[in-house]
């Protein structure tokens, strides 16, 4: 088995070599499927112990059904009476603790995003803030403007919201044969070319961490969206996606030699 995960996670650095977005995706998902022994098509509620297929109807937050492990993690928040009366039915108290305590454990993430590199016109490094907000239509969107044919990098803020013990760091992988740290792929990509632009891994967030994920814009003025994508290494039902919209205006030679003294 640990054979499989390496050749799976060779076979991602294969697919960011290549500039493959879809196939690199499709291989994390295959990387969380090993170390949950489940199907992506699964449910994510049966990451908890004890939990089946049949016992999914008991998730319920009134009359709304409860789809996934964010809703219900967002729902339970740390009230562990509020999973005892959605489980009370169908588990014992000490099933129940042990799902809670599962829950309590998956990891939960803020992410920001910041853009740093250098424009025209500027004496010095700029970094700008990106905000995101997935219920505005594109016109309402923040489209950044950047040079054609220049090198940027986005910095990717990650703060743990549930922080953890370092005692507390292992996955919850009952089904592998070897204890798993959580970690993250970093996913940078344009989907209306399949463009895998950029890949990083990060390891277990604790509290914070920060990466940087270096890509280059296209030779030709145009609008462009990329996609980042925060990947779990362990956990399917937990991967967030963010768009960073571009507005690409032409070429700078004033900002590219910058960003060439500076690299």
């Amino acid at each position: 088995m640990d054979q499989v995960i390496r050749i799976l996670q060779a076979l991602v650095d294969v697919a960011a070599d290549s500039g493959w977005l879809v196939a690199a995706i499709s291989t994390v998902q295959v990387i969380q499927m090993m170390y949950q022994a489940r199907w992506t098509s699964d449910s994510s509620l049966l990451t908890l112990p004890h939990v089946d297929v049949y016992h999914l109807p008991c998730f319920r937050a009134g009359s709304k059904k409860i789809d996934c492990l964010p809703e219900l993690m967002a729902t339970v928040g740390s009230s562990h009476d509020r999973l005892f009366t959605m489980m009370k039915d169908d588990f014992d108290p000490n099933q129940i603790e042990q799902a809670y305590q599962v829950l309590r454990q998956l990891p939960v993430l803020h992410v920001n995003l910041t853009v740093k590199g250098w424009w025209a016109n500027k004496e010095r490094e700029q970094e700008v803030t990106l905000q995101h907000n997935p219920e505005e239509s594109l016109l309402k969107r923040q489209w950044l403007k950047v040079h054609a044919d220049q090198e940027y990098v986005l910095r990717v803020s990650l703060a743990r919201l549930n922080r953890m013990k370092a005692s507390e760091s292992r996955a919850h992988t009952p089904h592998f044969s070897k204890p798993k740290d959580e970690g993250w792929f970093l996913v940078l990509g344009e989907v209306d070319s399949r463009q895998l632009l950029g890949l990083k891994r990060v390891a277990v967030v604790r509290n914070k961490s920060t990466a940087s994920v270096v890509f280059c814009t296209p030779p030709t003025p145009r609008r462009a969206i990329y996609t980042l994508y925060v990947l779990s290494d362990t956990y399917l039902g937990l991967d967030q996606q963010y768009d960073v919209c571009l507005d690409i205006m032409p070429s700078c030679v004033e900002a590219q030699g910058n960003t060439e003294g500076d690299s």
